[in-house]
């Protein structure tokens, strides 16, 4: 959880927060609704951060149907 942290906050420190990174690692994967519900983001910009933690390596996406989950 440490390296991760530290990662974001090298590669995407305008994505950063400790509340995030709590969130991706308190369940085996992540999604939009997760990071709304910690009232971390809004609907699109919970995408946008999940979809910059996948550019950069910390997450990965899978689509189900018409949700995108994402894992560490």
């Amino acid at each position: 959880m440490t390296a991760t942290a530290d990662l974001v906050k090298a590669r995407a420190p305008k994505v950063y927060s400790k509340e995030l990174i709590e969130v991706l690692f308190s369940r085996p994967y992540c999604k939009i609704r997760f990071l709304e519900q910690a009232g971390i983001a809004k609907r699109q910009t919970a995408s946008d951060y999940l979809r910059e933690l996948e550019e950069i390596g910390v997450l990965q996406g899978i689509k189900k149907g018409r949700e995108m989950y994402y894992k560490t």
